[in-house]
């Protein structure tokens, strides 16, 4: 609680000292949070977070003290920058999404395979390790190399609270998309107060609007995709020597790798814009540019020296070393890549993620990123900005839209090489739910900007008199909104008295600890390390090492269960010290009956790998 108390005060004392919002101070200092508490999981020291956070309170105190007694300013002159800065409409809404998601993700659990394979068990990890562990130690090496910046965030929210909790996990990525979509009422003032209840409905249902996944598991999508948003919309304001927006623009490019590593393409087109928008002088300019390659630099410096990896990334890689080797080869079904791509972006999932629920209008993706470059125009059009700036913006989203798709077209013969025949054919269904997520940044970035155009003109006092013919385009595409939206999906997921109703709401860890009552002897161990009898391709291991987090699995192969010799070599190299059988017939379990005595193994217990010299006996745990 010491960290996040220390956060509250140095965002407030910021916004009296810069005399800047809540809205436009709260985002940024949590990309700085976000980025001191990587570097601290990277050192493996997350236990120093309340020492840094205090540090750096005490040091922002002490300069706005200073700034006060430079300025011969009063304590009362600093309470009023306080509250005229500070306590604003944007705080209030803030801490109505706050309350409203903290009740909302209560009886939210962990449940879908990503979460339980990534975005759960990391967190799971840096919760029981204080911080990232190397690859060797790694619970799932497929993902090692994916970047923890919103994981950290979680680990936070737990660390205020002091016990691990899967509420936590959902609320803190919840309360993120608020954090990200709050510059948006930059300009609100407390005369227009009454609009908080519309724009709180619409805070809640833009995430699902734009990804239907939002509510329903822990893939931080749409958290990168707001963020993106957030850095467009801050470089389309920026005013040249503004240092604060300078360096909120800078954390929002590192944030964007630091959530996810797609990031790294989307601070690029971010960083074309700013580079259009010339956006301020070349000196000023190579800091923020420069931020985010250290940091992308720096992650994968870090990965290689703790031999950490990833199978997207591998598989990027070695598509890449083969074409330049001139041995690359096709993927499986390659011909059918193309159609499966362009049917995603012409419908909408409706599946048994989301409980075959749907929108009322399931528009389609492809007319919302044909839409968007228009409505730049319209408004160069309307002569709400200026026409020069409407055609940079709408070439801009044009191009981003076709550089993006041509990127993920590209990706199913790199990154996704080895899962082509699973996105297509047959299994194109599979397509439309990935694209439903990945094409997340364009929708929801894209909107963003467009949002800041207006309200831009507007505070500068451009946008002219609404026609009704303009009132009827902006109430169509509303309503186009509104009814493209899943509510169904949204009540199913942030109504507890709905939620505790579906099968997820038990939860995978509940349900497998109910069933394999032989973990609970792991509970309180550190470093264990477990052979199991299920095989590679099991989805159900998963579950098992969610559940039973930190001790790490290791699963039954040809190579480690061929023989009673074998196996004990298999052991003895890899320092396991537990070993269990789901299943008596397994090859793993008539390798190890030997090694059991003449008590002989059973299933569905654990034993403990008791070794003296190159001799290895199990016994029950």
């Amino acid at each position: 609680m010491i960290s996040v108390a220390a956060l509250l005060v140095i965002i407030f004392l910021l916004c009296a000292r810069l005399q800047r919002r809540f809205e436009q101070v709260l985002p940024a200092v949590v990309l700085g949070t976000m980025l001191l508490l990587t570097l601290l999981a990277m050192a493996g020291q997350l236990a120093l977070a309340d020492v840094f956070t205090v540090a750096a309170c005490a040091a922002v105190l002490l300069w706005a003290l200073w700034g006060v007694l430079r300025r011969r300013q009063t304590p009362v002159d600093l309470a009023s920058s306080l509250w005229q800065y500070g306590v604003t409409p944007g705080l209030l809404l803030f801490a109505a999404l706050a309350v409203f998601y903290w009740f909302a993700a209560a009886p939210m659990t962990v449940w879908w395979r990503d979460d339980l394979a990534h975005w759960g068990l990391q967190v799971k990890s840096i919760w029981y390790a204080g911080g990232l562990v190397p690859g060797a130690a790694s619970l799932n090496p497929r993902y090692g190399d994916y970047p923890p910046g919103v994981q950290v965030l979680q680990w936070l929210t737990m660390h205020a609270q002091g016990a691990w909790s899967e509420q936590a996990l959902y609320f803190t990525l919840f309360l993120l998309y608020a954090v990200f979509l709050l510059p948006l009422v930059t300009r609100l003032r407390w005369r227009r107060a009454w609009l908080l209840p519309l724009l709180f409905a619409g805070f809640v249902a833009l995430p699902t609007w734009g990804n239907v996944l939002s509510y329903v598991f822990l893939g931080v999508d749409t958290a990168l995709s707001l963020c993106f948003g957030y850095v467009l919309l801050l470089i389309w304001r920026h005013r040249r020597g503004d240092r604060l927006s300078l360096a909120a623009i800078a954390l929002g490019l590192c944030g964007l790798f630091l959530i996810k590593q797609i990031g790294a393409l989307l601070l690029g087109f971010a960083a074309v814009l700013y580079l259009l928008r010339r956006a301020d002088t070349l000196r000023r300019s190579l800091p923020v540019l420069l931020a985010p390659v250290v940091v992308v630099g720096g992650w994968f410096l870090y990965c290689g020296a703790m031999g950490l990896s990833g199978f997207n990334t591998g598989g990027a890689g070695g598509s890449v070393t083969a074409i330049l080797q001139g041995a690359y080869a096709l993927p499986e079904n390659a011909a059918g890549v193309l159609p499966a791509l362009l049917n995603a972006l012409c419908v909408r999932y409706v599946g048994d993620i989301t409980l075959h629920t749907a929108a009322p209008l399931g528009l389609p993706l492809i007319l919302w990123l044909t839409a968007f470059p228009l409505a730049a125009l319209a408004l160069g059009w309307r002569r709400a900005i200026p026409m020069v700036q409407a055609k940079l913006c709408a070439l801009y989203l044009a191009g981003m839209t076709l550089a993006y798709l041509l990127v993920m077209y590209l990706s199913f013969f790199t990154t996704f090489y080895y899962e082509t025949a699973v996105y297509t054919g047959a299994q194109a269904g599979n397509m439309v739910l990935l694209i439903e997520r990945y094409m997340a940044p364009l929708i929801l970035g894209q909107l963003m900007l467009l949002l800041a155009l207006p309200l831009g003109a507007g505070q500068a006092g451009a946008l002219p008199r609404q026609t009704p013919v303009t009132l009827a385009v902006l109430t169509l595409a509303a309503l186009l909104m509104v009814v493209g939206t899943n509510w169904a999906v949204m009540g199913d997921m942030l109504l507890p008295e709905r939620y505790v109703q579906s099968e997820r709401a038990a939860g995978s860890e509940a349900t497998v600890r109910d069933q394999e009552m032989w973990g609970e002897a792991l509970d309180g161990l550190t470093g264990a390390r477990v052979l199991i009898d299920l095989p590679t391709t099991s989805d159900y291991t998963k579950e098992i090492v969610y559940s039973f987090a930190p001790a790490k699995f290791f699963q039954q192969t040809p190579e480690n269960s061929e023989s009673v010799d074998v196996l004990t070599r298999y052991l003895l190299h890899n320092d396991i010290g537990y070993l269990v059988c789901l299943d008596d017939t397994s090859a793993l379990a008539e390798a190890a009956a030997p090694l059991a005595g003449e008590d002989g193994l059973y299933s569905y217990t654990l034993y403990a790998v008791e070794v003296d010299g190159d001799t290895v006996t199990l016994t029950e745990a």
